[in-house]
């Protein structure tokens, strides 16, 4: 591609992978005399973090305590520099000239951490780089269809549209990753993977996109599971006005089918008591819902959601339910029981957001996420396992845009984490950083 002399730079809005806000989107546009044109997007961040995590509350269970991915470190303070939800993005966009009525385009997204963690052998070496961005889309009459590496849709809409996109959330200390936002505490994480995906020509206010994924076998089991197939996941949304009111309603969904290998379907048999002759079995008293057979298990979740706008305030109202997908929001990690029993999950938010004026919002938002039947299966019961059966987050934030692209952000976080008679654990976070957009 051969640029000519002169390139044209410009500002123009552009979303972000990750949706940056309306007022903060910008974009550095290259255009050649051919009509390529090259784009970079992205933003950069940084927080100081002060993490207060409390001693476990009435601890009167037995056994051992499930892990969970909201608090770091159980009676300990702890301060950091840290990016928060959102690690560095620095993306790229190729555009080829339109020819025959298609537009085709390439993307490329790399996102960095600055994190180092507490000890001097990391602190050149801790410094995460993801390249959680590669595809290719073409578009024309039909719609858009992208090839490759980008965010998933299910549970897409509940994690931008949250205030701890551009915030810490849970998980804030000494970390060489990012912080959690409310990832396990109101929604799962969509995650970035590989996918065709189809979003169909305008259909007036009604948007949908539907997507085939790589698959992934249940609970990231290798052992016991295997995934021949690939996973489908949609989004449909709508967005309307009335009355000076701007309102906005999302459906997603998820589903996956996964095989047991031999040995994983000789463990579930056995332990659920499904042949002759075995012991300890529970009768299969906790496979609840869809398929859970000696063949393989459905595993699928549905999450919908709702934008208010009026004025200077705006609301969003979100949730879920998964069937062995997990509860703590990445991947499919804790969604089965040790005899391979599918758990149930279900979580939502709540959020309402002020415009102050002068560039300053102000925020608040709870939610969490919470075993959906049974608080504990007899697998965990015969392992003296004591699960989390509740993740929840209070998040307080107030920003000001100093331009459309450097803003400041003050957050206040109480996280908690509630285990099946085993008590529970308590953090505070105070969080001060700053974004710049372009």
């Amino acid at each position: 591609m051969k640029f000519s002399k002169k390139l044209a730079i410009v500002a123009i809005p552009a979303a972000m992978a990750l949706s940056a806000p309306e007022e903060t989107k910008s974009k550095l546009l290259l255009m050649s005399q051919e009509g390529w044109e090259v784009s970079f997007d992205g933003a950069a961040n940084a927080f100081y973090t002060f993490n207060d995590s409390g001693e476990f509350e009435t601890p009167n269970g037995v056994g051992t305590r499930e892990g969970d991915l909201a608090i770091t470190d159980e009676g300990e303070q702890s301060s950091n520099i840290q990016v928060g939800l959102l690690p560095n993005v620095w993306g790229m966009t190729l555009k080829a000239p339109t020819t025959g009525g298609l537009d085709m385009e390439a993307r490329l997204g790399l996102y960095t951490h600055i994190n180092g963690g507490s000890t001097a052998g990391g602190w050149n070496n801790n410094g995460l780089i993801n390249n959680r961005e590669t595809s290719f889309s073409v578009s024309g009459d039909f719609g858009t269809v992208l090839f490759g590496r980008t965010l998933r849709l299910f549970q897409q809409n509940a994690i931008v549209k949250d205030q701890t996109l551009f915030g810490v959330g849970t998980l804030a200390g000494d970390s060489t990753n990012t912080t959690l936002g409310r990832i396990g505490a109101g929604y799962l994480y969509a995650n970035f993977g590989e996918q065709i995906q189809w979003t169909t020509p305008g259909l007036g206010p009604i948007g949908f996109r539907v997507s085939v994924n790589g698959p992934t076998d249940a609970d990231g089991d290798t052992t016991n599971f295997e995934s021949p197939y690939p996973a489908f996941q949609f989004l449909m949304d709508a967005s309307f006005s009335a009355g000076g009111v701007d309102a906005g309603i999302w459906v997603d969904g998820h589903y996956q089918y996964s095989e047991f290998t031999t040995a994983g379907a000789q463990v579930y048999q056995t332990r659920n008591g499904l042949q002759a002759g075995s012991s300890g079995g529970t009768g299969n008293t906790d496979a609840p819902g869809m398929r859970s057979n000696e063949e393989g298990v459905d595993i699928a979740g549905g999450g919908a959601g709702l934008t208010l706008g009026y004025g200077p305030v705006s609301i969003v109202g979100a949730g879920f339910f998964s069937h062995g997908m997990g509860g703590k929001g990445l991947g499919y990690s804790d969604g089965f029981d040790a005899y391979l029993n599918p758990i149930n999950y279900a979580g939502a938010y709540g959020q309402i957001n002020v415009d102050l004026g002068g560039g300053t919002n102000v925020g608040y938002s709870y939610g969490g996420n919470w075993r959906a039947g049974k608080s504990i299966h007899a697998a965990e019961i015969a392992a003296s396992t004591n699960p989390v059966i509740l993740q929840s987050h209070h998040n307080g934030m107030i920003w000001h845009n100093v331009n459309d692209h450097f803003r400041l952000i003050a957050e206040y976080g109480h996280t908690a984490v509630h285990y099946h008679q085993a008590g529970n654990q308590q953090a505070e976070t105070i969080s001060l950083g700053a974004f710049f957009f372009w």
